[in-house]
Order: C-alpha cells, then structure tokens, then sequence
C-alpha cells in the first residue's frame, strides 16, 4: 500500500484527454442502472442530447421522449432484447432535441451484471452521425438528380417510368412519355456562353415545374410536393412521365401546355430570349 501512489493530476489529464477525444468524435457515453432506473451521461452525451436543467433526462422513459417518436418501439425492443437476452445492443435512429431539431444518433451499449444480483445494468455509447447522415443523403440525392437543375436524371426517371409500366400492366391502364428539347439551343450556347445557357436551362427547368404542378399529374403519380414528374436527360432535353391516363386529349392539353410556356420570353441578365421547343410523346 505505501508504494501505491495514485497521481491525481495524470488522472485529471487522462479524464480531460477522452473529454477532448469524445468532443472532435462527436460520442458521448451514457449508463442505466436498471434498478432504481437512473440515467448518467458523460459531457458529450450531454451535449449530443442537449441536457439541461430544463430539459433533463434523468429515467428511462424521459430518455425514450427524447427519441423521435418513429423510432422509439425500436429503441425499447433493442434495450428491452439487451436487457433480457444479456446481448449487445446497436440501434440507428433519430432523437429530437427540446428546440425540435431533430439529430441522427447511433447508440451502442451492452450488458453489465452486478454480482450476485439479478440486476442488469446498461453501459454504451452515443455517436453524433447527423453530419454523416447528411453527407450520405447528399450522395444518393446527387447519384439520382440532375446537378444543374435539382430535377430526376435519367437513372431515377427509368426507375419511376419502369414501376409506372408495370402498375399500368397490371391495371390496364396507359402511360405516357412526353420528350422534348430546345430548338436551336446551341446557337445560344455559342453566342452567350455556356454560363448563361446553364441559368437559361435552371429557368426553363424551374417553368415547366411550375405548369406540372398546376396540373393532376403530381397527385396521380402520388409524389409529394418537392417532386414532380419531370426529369432532365441532359443538355436541352426533358422528359415527363404521365400515368393514370383516362383520355389521350389529356396528354395533348399538357405538352401543349408546356410548348406555349415556353414560348414566353426569358429575361436573364439584359438579354430578352424566345425559345420554341420539339415534342414526341409515347403512349
């Protein structure tokens, strides 16, 4: 015992080094003692879940508040599982904060016997991964959408025009394709540039979804309101996919439509320009 020294100051270096280490990681540790159902979360749990005063976690089931609510029956059963079948535990999900921001949580955790005791403990880990969440998102959002103009691209237009021919099949129903590009659209890329004939494509685009939206289309293909069916195929070339149809003069009444808005002039930069556009429909 007198040659056992305890250094009290490497200590408080040791706690604030995994302090720091939890921070730049964005993991926070967290226990449950089952027993007497208390919750003890380190400082970057606690700020990861944004304890306060005012909003406390203190038990188990303030705890499950603090999970959005579609994924609280996942988190019960995850702990629920753990607790009973002494395994492990990892469970995605989201929890909302008490300012309603929701945040994207990876929480991990195992068993922990005390003793002779029947009672079963909790003790695990929290990560952050909203960031992460965010940037995966942003990947198969950018491997699905045209990057110039927000709409579908062709991969994500074939998946919708692929589940839209198969439910017409399936319920002797049509659908149709409207293909149609901008007449002589090079001459304007070669007489304003390229930068200016981008900005006329995100105009053109952001019209045709203004007409779609004003039609039935969006609620037949029962889409939510950021989406309609509209995708880009590259350059000046749009397609649209109508489905449900009951009359062919239907189709004809919405790619007129969309010929004559066209034909409104655009106004991009000092520059007043007409276009006039092509269009194939496929039944």
């Amino acid at each position: 015992l007198n040659n056992f020294h305890i250094d009290k100051k490497k200590l408080n270096e040791d706690r604030d080094r995994l302090i720091e280490t939890q921070s730049i990681a964005h993991v926070g540790s967290w226990q449950w003692k089952s027993s007497g159902d208390t919750l003890s979360f380190s400082d970057e749990a606690v700020r990861i879940l944004n304890i306060t005063e005012n909003a406390p976690i203190d038990n188990f089931d303030q705890f499950v508040r603090r999970i959005h609510l579609e994924d609280q029956e996942m988190f019960e059963l995850a702990v629920e599982t753990c607790l009973d079948e002494k395994l492990s535990m990892t469970v995605e999900c989201r929890s909302v904060l008490p300012n309603g921001e929701v945040n994207h949580l990876l929480i991990q955790a195992h068993a922990i016997f005390r003793g002779d005791s029947d009672d079963v403990d909790i003790s695990g880990v929290i990560h952050d991964i909203t960031e992460r969440k965010k940037q995966e998102d942003q990947i198969v959002y950018l491997a699905f959408h045209d990057e110039l103009t927000g709409l579908p691209n062709p991969r994500l237009f074939k998946e919708r025009l692929d589940d839209s021919i198969g439910l017409a099949e399936r319920y002797e129903q049509k659908v149709a394709a409207l293909f149609f590009d901008l007449d002589r659209f090079k001459r304007i890329n070669d007489t304003l540039g390229h930068t200016l004939g981008d900005k006329l494509i995100q105009m053109v685009a952001e019209r045709l979804v203004t007409v779609l939206r004003g039609t039935d289309c969006v609620s037949r293909l029962n889409l939510s309101g950021n989406e309609v069916p509209l995708a880009r195929l590259g350059g000046d070339e749009f397609i649209v996919l109508i489905t449900r149809i009951s009359e062919i003069n239907d189709i004809a009444k919405i790619a007129r439509r969309l010929v004559e808005e066209i034909k409104r002039p655009f106004h991009l930069d000092e520059h007043e320009i007409f276009l006039t556009a092509s269009v194939g429909v496929s039944v």
